[in-house]
Order: structure tokens, then sequence, then C-alpha cells
């Protein structure tokens, strides 16, 4: 042991000592830098000088320390230079990086690594001020904007960014103020100098709410040439009207209404605005019609009438809005509203005239003239000849003018010009009378009645199918008729042919299926035909039967025939019960008989079928056999095809199962192989003989470990592998050579094999059989390094960059980079999946394996630069929402996001912004839609949408103008208190969210509602008894909230009164009592003063006053808690109450 730790010394100090010279080799000095100063972002060249012998690859690193000059344990890279001698690096501060003026730079090598001191100069990051600029005066809605104005430093130069208070594009175009909403917005500008730019300054810019335009007031319809009066609207509360006569755009306006012309008819719109505030509303247009008047009312000429008949109503259409004038002369009269009834006692015409009012303007009148004509006589008629049910009838017909025809309506219905034609259906069988006028100059006269008669036609005669197999006697046919009918057959025909008394004959020598048609006479009438099928069914042939032959004492099956519907028969022709099974006891020869069944149930002729039953043979003779099982290192063995003596031989497993042929033992498994074997004469198959083949088998070695790990140039001994008694033991070393002896490990290189330098071991029993091989690997490890690549130069924010690891050595390797990514691997190639969250430089920060620390490799970083996306919220549509209402939040996007990324709304207290919600809803696009939280509370907020990117989230900018929500409410109410009867007592209630609130609250017998704008809130009730008060609803401008709480009134009730008026003029109050209570006594005390008597619940005096006060204060501090009575007397009036202290 002491040896082996002077060796492991000795070795560990050469290593130092190499490395101490391999160290002093190299150096890096002489950083320096220019430009000095700069803004942040900007570019500079650091140059450097290196010594020394630097590896193929070599990286050299610039390093930026923070604003004091310390170099931190993962100081920010801004550049590189793969080379290895002295040389210049390109470098780029983070725009992020914070000004200062004692920043330093140092460079680092990746082979071998080294790091030179840190700058002797500071490098200096400054950021300019943002430029001044004023507030513009405020703009009315819509009015049009001048763009800004700001000042920068000399030299410098202004960037617009609009309303992006960060990202955006800058401009150098003033920016244009939007004035199309009103509210308060936020514009920025920021400057450059010497190419760094500062901060951006805002400038408000308020846009006051154009008013609304005023109220006019409608103006009537005018008459042509009517007197108008003047217009005339209403502006708003500290506003004053403009008006502009006919002019919609344009002109001068005028403090005084104008009245319209009437010369014209027509509409003209007048206009007038309103200002308000210094901003004047859009014009408002007031219409003025001016009527030419209606024209006449539109009538019906002539109007019609029958000698005394009820006379028709005189009937005119006015214009919408009008109303009727009736007259009975062309001009003058005094007009009426209501039609004139004309009269039909006397032939003749008479003419009425009628005209309409339209807004107060009548047209000129129209004529109606009422003409009385006489009534005809009926017309003539035409009476048909008598219909069969279901025929197809004539239209009727008459003589007469202009005739209408009513069916069968003898009174009322419709009459129509078409000829009525008759019904033959089942339900006009009879006869049926039909009716029909004549109207000759608008007079109809009375319905003449026409009689159609119809008559019963019977039903098709009832018909019975007939079936019947192929050469049997056909009998007749027959059919069912109605009393008094005669039949009509038709043969084969469907329609048309010849009818005729007979009954047709069908034939029966060979299979058909015909139809046969007949109908049946009554009163001259004929049925619909009826079809009777008759079907002659194919007898079968004999089925086919082949000859069997069986072994004596086989299990036979069931006999089968190619047939459907087999009857079977013994060789005497007797039907036998089913299908027969053979008996195969004895040798011989049987004989069966069998026929088939068509489906129609027609039997054919019978086929014979001989059964034979043949003698056994015996088993065939076989002999075992025995090999050893197949390992890598068993030498060939002859395994032949199994063999046995007998005719057709048939093979099986030992589970019974046939196998194709004669099989060949497999040696792949240990163990005894049973298989069976049979054999065939005159198809009849022998019992089976058992053949056994046996495989010997020896197991692998016994090895102590499997797997044994060194360090390069550790010393070993001999593997260690235990065989059977009686076995001999063979070796294989890794490159494939075979020895006896016990093979001892080589430390002095690493193994060739990443997962091991394999030795095998196998043995050889004294039968001659070779085991399988038993593996031990041997791992040799040097100390690893650590090479990283970056297969993704540049991805987008949030998505994963991987990282390629190759290791040297063995392994399993530990490892540990930059940004905190640290694991374990066995493989020496391997990548790992980071996700950068901005420009990243991974760096390897440590590797080890079992043979303790490595180094880095080449490369020993990896860069992945990352785009960064943006997300800018856009105005939105509305300022003002309610606690859980919908908001639609617009917004835009720069750069490209994960596939999986959502957007979402957050909102940040104006007043505090680490207080945020969210809204529980994402989009995949603008806008994101959601409803607001139920108990978010009241007060502005910023609005912004996240993206959130596969976890790496992107805030937006916040909202131009802020958002206000206004809170649901909640109300609660709570509390015990004692009461005395009929006295009032304060509940209180306790609200939330934005006044004023509405809210009901209920005992067991009624609700109360009332309105609360302060919270608490007291409400006054008079309970008569014990009251649990519940508080039912709340509810404010943001629709109904959470009520919930009672309270509980306890009510004392007085003990007795003398007199009740007294009872109403004595007060006791506060109830209960605390330290004091006042006695208030409401009546007149000139004559007799008032005794009050406090006592215990005992009855008992403790104090007495007399008294003429109004008010009588009563201290109960020094009195224990509990009831007490109070007595107030007057005169010969008293009054006592209870009181409770507490």
């Amino acid at each position: 042991m002491k040896g082996r730790s002077f060796y492991l010394s000795v070795v560990i100090l050469l290593w130092l000592c190499c490395l101490a010279e391999r160290s002093g080799a190299q150096a890096l000095t002489g950083v320096t830098f220019s430009p000095t100063s700069l803004c942040p972002g900007g570019a500079l060249t650091v140059n450097f000088t290196a010594t020394g012998t630097f590896g193929t690859g070599n990286v050299f690193t610039a390093q930026l320390s923070d604003a004091t000059g310390f170099m931190p344990v993962n100081p920010t890279v801004i550049g590189s230079v793969t080379r290895t001698t002295s040389g210049t690096i390109n470098a780029i501060i983070p725009k992020t990086a914070v000004a200062g003026t004692g920043y330093r730079i140092r460079i680092v090598s990746s082979t071998v690594a080294k790091a030179s001191i840190t700058s002797a100069i500071t490098l200096a990051l400054t950021t300019p001020v943002p430029p001044t600029a004023a507030t513009p005066a405020p703009y009315c809605q819509g009015a049009s904007a001048a763009p800004l104005t700001a000042t920068a430093l000399a030299g410098a130069t202004l960037q617009w960014y609009g309303q992006n208070a960060t990202g955006g594009t800058g401009s150098s175009t003033p920016t244009v103020p939007v004035t199309t909403q009103a509210g308060t917005a936020n514009y920025y500008v920021s400057q450059i100098v010497n190419s760094c730019e500062s901060t951006r300054r805002s400038i408000t810019v308020t846009v006051k709410t154009a008013p609304v335009g005023p109220t006019v007031t409608p103006v009537p319809t005018y008459c042509l040439s009517q007197t108008a009066t003047a217009l005339s609207a209403t502006p708003s509360a500290g506003g004053t009207l403009n008006w502009y006569g006919t002019a919609a755009t344009g002109g001068t306006a005028s403090s005084v209404a104008p009245k319209p012309s009437t010369t014209q008819a027509g509409t003209t719109n007048y206009y007038v605005s309103q200002t308000l505030n210094g901003c004047e509303s859009a014009r408002v247009a007031i219409a003025v019609t001016v009527s030419s008047g209606p024209s006449a009312p539109v009538v019906k000429n002539p109007t019609q009438a029958c000698l005394n008949q009820t006379p028709p109503s005189l009937t005119a259409t006015a214009s919408l809005g009008g109303t009727l004038n009736w007259y009975t002369a062309a001009t003058g009269g005094i007009a009426s509203s209501v039609a004139p009834k004309p009269t039909t006692n006397s032939l003749g015409s008479t003419t009425y005239y009628v005209s309409q009012s339209v807004s107060g303007c009548e047209s000129p009148r129209a004529a109606l003239t009422v003409t009385v004509s006489s009534i005809p006589f009926m017309p003539n008629i035409a009476i048909p000849s008598a219909y069969c049910e279901g025929a197809t009838a004539q239209a009727l017909s008459a003589g007469g003018q202009n005739l209408l025809w009513y069916g069968v309506n003898k009174t009322g219905g419709t009459g129509s010009p078409t000829a009525t034609i008759p019904s033959t259906a089942s339900t006009a069988i009879g006869t049926t009378s039909y009716y029909v006028t004549q109207t000759v100059n608008g007079c109809e006269s009375a319905r003449a009645t026409i009689p159609v008669q119809v008559k019963d036609t019977p039903n098709a005669p009832v018909t019975s199918a007939l079936d019947i197999c192929q050469g049997v006697t056909v009998p007749a046919l027959s059919i069912s008729l109605v009393a008094n009918a005669t039949a009509n057959w038709y043969g084969t025909s469907a329609t048309g042919g010849t009818p005729t008394t007979v009954a047709p004959k069908p034939s029966s020598t060979t299979p058909s299926n015909a139809l046969y048609y007949v109908s049946q006479t009554l009163n001259g009438c004929e049925s619909p035909r009826a079809s009777l099928r008759v079907q002659v069914k194919a007898t079968p042939t004999a089925p086919g039967v082949s000859p069997i032959s069986l072994c004596n004492n086989a299990t036979a099956t069931p006999l089968t025939a190619n047939g459907k519907n087999l009857k079977w028969y013994d060789s005497f022709d007797k039907l036998l019960g089913g299908t027969p099974t053979p008996n195969t006891s004895n040798v011989g020869t049987l004989t069966y008989k069998v026929s088939q069944v068509s489906d129609d149930g027609c039997e054919g002729p019978k086929a014979n079928l001989s059964v034979v039953v043949n003698a056994l043979p015996g088993m065939p003779t076989v002999k075992n056999v025995s090999y050893c099982q197949a390992q890598t290192d068993q030498p060939a063995q002859n395994i032949e095809v199994l063999q046995a003596t007998g005719q057709n031989l048939k093979w099986y497993n030992q589970a019974g199962n046939q196998l194709p042929g004669a099989p060949t033992p497999s040696i792949d498994k240990s163990g005894a192989q049973v298989y069976l074997v049979s054999q065939t004469v005159n198809n009849c198959e022998s019992p089976r003989a058992t053949l056994q083949v046996n495989v010997g088998a020896i197991a692998a070695p016994t090895v102590a470990k499997t797997l044994l790990v060194y360090c390069i140039d550790e010393k070993v001994g001999p593997l260690e592998a235990a065989g059977e008694p009686g076995s001999t033991l063979q070796w294989i070393d890794p490159y494939g050579r075979f020895r006896s002896d016990t093979p001892i490990p080589s430390t002095q290189n690493t193994n060739v094999n990443p997962d091991g330098d394999i030795f095998y071991v196998y043995q050889i029993s004294s039968g001659g059989c070779y085991s399988p091989r038993a593996a031990i690997r041997v791992i040799v490890n040097a100390p690893p390094t650590l090479a990283l690549r970056s297969q993704n130069a540049t991805v987008n924010l949030g998505e994963k960059a991987t990282l390629e690891l190759k290791f040297t050595g063995s392994g399993p390797y530990s490892y540990s980079i930059s940004e905190g990514y640290t694991g374990t691997c066995r493989r020496a190639d391997t990548t790992i999946a980071v996700v950068p969250r901005g420009n990243t430089t991974y760096q390897v920060a440590g590797v080890s394996n079992g043979c303790g620390l490595g180094l880095p490799g080449n490369p020993a970083t990896a860069s992945v630069t990352v785009r960064v996306p943006t997300v800018s919220t856009n105005t939105l549509a509305t300022t003002t929402l309610c606690a859980g209402t919908s908001i639609d939040v617009p917004f835009t996007t720069t750069g490209q996001f994960t596939q999986d990324n959502r957007f979402k709304i957050e909102l940040a207290s104006t007043a505090d912004t680490s207080k945020k919600y969210s809204v529980a809803a994402t989009a995949l696009r603008s806008p994101v839609s959601g409803a607001l939280p139920d108990t978010i509370p009241s007060g502005q907020y910023y609005v912004r949408v996240i993206a959130l990117n596969s976890g790496v989230s992107v805030p937006g900018t916040d909202s131009p103008t802020p958002l206000t929500i206004r809170s649901k409410p909640t109300a609660s109410l709570s509390g015990t208190l004692v009461a005395q009867e009929g006295m009032p007592v304060n509940l209180t209630f306790t609200f939330g969210g934005d006044g004023p609130w509405t809210f009901t609250f209920a005992d067991s017998l009624q609700s109360y509602s009332g309105t609360a704008t302060t919270s608490p809130y007291l409400a006054e009730v008079r309970p008569n008894k014990n009251t649990v008060y519940r508080l039912t609803s709340v509810s404010n401008n943001c629709g109904t909230g959470v009520a919930s709480g009672t309270a509980t009134v306890a009510v004392f009730s007085v003990l007795g009164t003398g007199d009740s008026s007294l009872d109403q003029q004595v007060k006791i109050y506060p109830m209960p009592v605390t330290t004091t209570f006042t006695v208030e006594l409401n009546l007149q005390l000139i004559f007799n003063p008032a005794v009050i008597t406090l006592s215990d619940s005992r009855g008992r005096p403790l104090q007495e006053r007399v008294t003429r006060l109004h008010y009588n204060d009563f201290d109960l501090t020094g009195q224990p808690n509990g009831i007490y009575l109070v007595r107030v007397q007057v005169g010969d009036r008293q009054v006592i109450r209870k009181i409770l202290k507490q």
C-alpha cells in the first residue's frame, strides 16, 4: 500500500511540474482598446499581445467588467476571434449595459485556458439626456393638429416614436398628434448625440371632447304660402347656438334663428350647431317641408248595385296620413268623415264625391258613380248520364252569362267561373246535386240544380294462390265473387285482352311461376282485375355422394352428400331420424341411401353411399439420440434428421401437433426434446411411438465482477473466474486471442471500446460440452476534456438552441456549463437543449470522470444570438369598464414568437404597479378578448399585452391611455343588537366596490330596499319582537354583486303601562346602555312634575328623581351589567320600561 501511495505521489508531482512548465509558456498582455468612450450598443476594437504557443482552433475572447471595473464570475462577452497569435477583436458593447466610467476589458484564451489582467485604461459608457419639449395647447376633437416640437442639443438630431414609450422605429419627422378621440395621450421623442441615443421624453397632448349637436325642435309641415315661424333648437348648458341657414358646410354663423320660406313646395334643410367650452359641434339639420297639397284619393268606378239588394259601401284610398272628406255635390257643400250609403230601391245611376286632407292641405274631389241594375233569371242546365264508381267524369254544362259554379254548395261558398267536374269516388255513390248561377250587369241570379248519379263498382274478386310440385295434377282455379256478379278471365293479361267466363287450366310438366287475372261485373260496372299466382315447383335431382374408407375403431363423423334438405335412409329404404354416423367397431362395408328436398318441399330420387371400415397397422421402430447445446465456442456437431422404421411416417411434437416432415432436433436449448411418430397403411394411422433427443449443457463460468474500472497506469492483478468441478477454463482477450492462462489487463492506454475492452471466458465440461461466454469489461480512464459547439447560431426568443458536447477520455462524465447547465453522460458525443434569454456565450465551467477533473476542450465556448420580438399595446376602444365585463385589447408585434405562443392581458394599478392582475383568456392574434376579474378593485390601470412565448414571456408596452375599472358591489351585514319594543335601532351595512349601492334586506315577513352613497351605511328599523334581518341583494352601476350576512335584534318589551298616552311620550336611549342613558319626556310638566325611579331587576329602588326637565341623564357606571327598571309617573299616570346594561 505504501509503495502504491509513493508511486501516485511521484506521478502527481511529475504532472504538476509538467503543468507548471506548460503554464509558464503562454501569456496574454497589453490589452488596449479604442474608442475609450461610447454609448451602450457601440462598437470598439480591442488589441492584445499573446506570447507562447496556443493550440490549433484557439479562441481569444474579450470580456467586459462591471461599471466599477470588477470582473464577475460570468463576465459579459463582447467579442472573440479564432487565432493563435496576437491580434485585434472587433467588440460590441451590449445595449443593456448601464452608464458608467469604470469599465475594464480582459482577454481569455481557450487552448490553453489563460486570462490577461484587466486593461489599464477604463471605458466610459454614457447616455445623453432627453431633449426638452413643450406641451401644446389642448385640441378640440377632430381638429387639425400641428406637428409636435422639441429642442435638441447642439449637433444632436431628434428621433420621434409616436406613442411608443419603448420599442418602435424612430423617425426624423415630427409626430402629428391624433385628434380623432378625446382624452390624453403621450408622444415620445429622443435625441442622438455622437451616435448615442438618449432616453425618450414624453409630450402630453390633450384632446377635448367635441360637444354633441344641439337638440332641435321638429317643424310641422307647411302648406304652400303658409306663414312660417322661426326655427328652434336647445343648446347644452353653457353652449351657444350657431345658425347657418341652408348651408350644410361653410357659410357665416348667426345667433338669430331663421324663418323658413314657404313659396315653393319641397323639403329644405336648415343647419345649426353649438359652441361649448371653445369647441363647436357638428351641424344638425332641421328639415322643413312645404306641401303642394295632396292629389285626389283613389276611388273605384263605376260601382254596381242590384235592385233592392244591400248596397255596396263607398270606398276611397287616402294617402299615408291623409283623412277622407265625403260630399254629395261636385263643389261646395259640407264635408263628412263618414261615407254616404247609396240606395237600391230604383234603377239608375247616382254620383258621390270625396277628397282627402294631408297635413292640413285638402285635395281635389274624386267622383264615385253607383249604378242599380235588375236581377237575372237562373241559367239553363244539362243533366249528364249516370257514371260508374271511379269512372272519368266530364265537366258539367249550363246556358247563361258569366256563369259561377258552386260545386255541391246549395248556399254559401265561393263561385268559380270553371265548370264543376262531378266526383265518382266511393263517397259519391248515389245522386249528388251541383249548383250554378249567371251574372248580368253585376247582378247574380238564383242557383240552378244539376243532379248527377254514380253507380257502385264492385271490388276485385278474392283469389287464392296455388303452389304444386312438378308433374302433379293441377286442380281447377277458384275465386270468390259478390252476389249476382259474373267472372271475367283474362288469362295472363294484366291489362287489355278479351275476357272469358271459363277459367284457364295451367300445366305442371315444367317448373313455372305464372299470374292469371280475373275481374267481376255487377250492374254493368266492371271491378279492377285481381291476380292469381300459380307456381309449379321443380323437383331436385339425386344428391352427389362418394364412397368412404374408415379405420377400425376410428372416430367417425356424420355422413355428407352434395344437396339441400337431405333425407337419409338405411339399405332397406327405412327413413332415419337424421344424418347417420357409421359404426367402425367392425371391419367390413356399410350401405346408406340419401335424397334431397327442395326449399319448396319437393323430394328428388335417392343415391346409394358405401362405407368401408379397414384394420389398423402397428407402431414404427425408433431410437433415442444425444447432443451438446450450441454455444459460440462449441465445435460443430453432426445434427441429423430423426429416423424411424415404418410406412408413410407421420411426425408429431410432444403436444401432439403434426409436423410437416421428419424433424431435425434443435440444440439451441438444453434439456430433453420429445417427438412422436406413427405409420399409415391403407389410410389407417398406427399408434404413435416416442423418440427422445437429449441436449446437454454447462453454465458459463462465474466471474467476481463483470465491469472493472481503472485509471491509466494503475497496477492491477489477474482477472477472476470460477468453473464447475472437472471443467477447464478458456480465455479470449480483447484482440480475439485464445489462451488457457488467466490474463492480466493492461492500463498503459485507455480502453479502445467506449463501453470497455471485453475479456471473455468459457468452460469445457468433462463430457465435451462448451459453456456460454462470460464477459468482463475493463475500462481504463484518463482525465477528460469537453469541447462545445452550437448547432443554432441564431434562434428566436423562447426557442431551444442545441449545444454539441464532445468529450475525450472515458465516461461516465460529469460536466457543468455556464448559465447553470449541469449533467452526466456516458457517451463521448451528446447534445443538450438550452433556452437563451438573450445573446449568450456558453462556456465550459468544469468536466470530470472517474479519474478526476479535466480541462475545457477546443472550442470551449459556444455563442447563440437571440432574435427578440416586441409587443406594442394599441389604444383601447373604451377607457372605462366594469369588473367582470369583456375587454378587447388590440396590439401589434414585430419579430417571431414560438409556435405555441399565446397572448394574454395584464393590468397593473397606476397607484402601485406591483399589483398586477391577469385576464383568464389568451389569443393567437390581435385582439386579446376576455372578461375582467370579478374581484378586481376599482381604480385606474395600465393595460398591456404579454406574449407567453413558451415560458420566456415578452411584455408589451402599456396602452396609450389607462383603463378605469369600476368594481362590482359587495355588501355585508352583521351584529347582535338590543332594542326596546317600538324603539328604533340602526342596522350597519358595509359596502365594497363603487357606489351608489342599491340593496335589499328582509326579515321573516317582508323585504326592504334602499340606496346608499357612503359606506358604512346605517338603516333604521323598529322591530316589535326578536328579529333576524338578512341581507339579500346588492347592485351598482356595474350589476349585481355578492351580498351576505345577518343581524339579530333582541327586543325587550315594557313590563306594563298605566296609560298608553304616556307610553308614547316617554323615550329612553341608548339601548343597550353602556355607562349613561337619557330619559326624554315629551309632555307638559307645568302642573305636575315627573317622578323617575330607577330600580334593579328585583324592584329595589336605586335612584329617584323629581323633575320638570325634558331630558334627564342617569349614570350606571357603578352598577353591574344586567336588566334595570325605569318607572316614570306624572300625576296619576305612569309607565314602566325595562333597560339592559352591557
